[in-house]
């Protein structure tokens, strides 16, 4: 009986009539080749373990196929997947030695190549017993205000001269003797401010760069001032040492924008005797903005 206690019972088929009591008999077998026997004695059961029962293996030739068709066709790829996984895992390794073989040969290409293109030798910077010191040196007349006329140094080129505009620098002297030093230039249409100090060492008219370790590179940086008036000009001299690297540079310092052919060609002889040659001797161009800015 169907409805809400189970499924709907399967029709019946049609076939040679049978008994109400008996099933049934098998499709294609005639009712009068089948008769009925006693059933023959029973015989003492042995205990045995039995045999397992086989599943008779279907036939997976179709595209779907039965639901153990479609188990052994998922196990078959869960199969495959663990073997790939395995080979890639195998293979893992000797793709990472060899991709750290490549950037091994990366590597030692770019060491070549700044082997064969090092950087650009540099005249080297005069002992500081050859760079006159200025005697009897006065700080508290040498500070002030001073544009920055000339200058020439070891990384300086002749062919920046027309690009190469002039700038201030403002020595404020402080009551430990050390002086605030200010710069100003123009740069990419903007004026901008360059603040260091300055700290007297033993000799006078000499300093060092304070808090050194500020400024990233840098491992000594040296002021001498070399000649002064005071009132009219000043002759600095600069070196430091950046990243293993000696530069040196010189400066030609004036009250007011005027840059004399007397003090040209005093500035011009005291580069050359620091082993300079014209090619490193720049005369910024004289500018308003910014630097006439208070």
């Amino acid at each position: 009986m169907g409805g809400a206690l189970g499924p709907p019972a399967p029709a019946l088929r049609s076939g040679p009539a049978v008994s109400r009591t008996l099933p049934p008999f098998p499709r294609g077998v005639p009712s009068s080749a089948c008769t009925f026997r006693p059933a023959p004695a029973l015989r003492p059961v042995l205990f045995h373990r039995p045999r397992p029962l086989r599943r008779p293996s279907p036939q997976c030739g179709a595209p779907t196929g039965t639901w153990a068709c479609r188990w052994r066709r998922a196990r078959k790829a869960r199969t495959t997947a663990s073997g790939s996984s395995r080979s890639a895992s195998f293979l893992g390794p000797e793709i990472m030695a060899l991709g750290l073989l490549w950037l091994g040969f990366t590597l030692l290409g770019a060491l070549q190549t700044q082997a064969r293109d090092p950087a650009p030798k540099l005249i080297p910077a005069p002992p500081l017993d050859r760079v006159p010191l200025q005697p009897d040196f006065k700080d508290d007349q040498f500070q002030g205000k001073w544009y920055v006329v000339g200058v020439a140094g070891n990384a300086f080129k002749k062919e920046e001269q027309g690009q190469f505009t002039m700038y201030t620098t403002t020595y404020e002297l402080k009551e430990d003797h050390s002086y605030n030093v200010t710069s100003i230039l123009l740069r990419d249409q903007n004026c901008d401010h360059w603040i260091r100090t300055f700290i007297p060492s033993s000799q006078p008219g000499q300093f060092n760069l304070g808090d050194i370790k500020r400024y990233f590179g840098v491992q000594s940086y040296i002021v001498r001032v070399a000649d002064t008036d005071y009132n009219q000009f000043a002759i600095v001299f600069f070196r430091k040492v950046y990243k293993n690297q000696e530069y040196f540079k010189t400066t030609l310092y004036r009250r007011t924008k005027e840059l004399t052919p007397e003090l040209r060609e005093k500035f011009i002889s005291f580069a050359k005797s620091l082993g300079l040659t014209d090619d490193h001797i720049i005369f910024p161009v004289p500018i308003d903005q910014c630097i006439d800015e208070e």
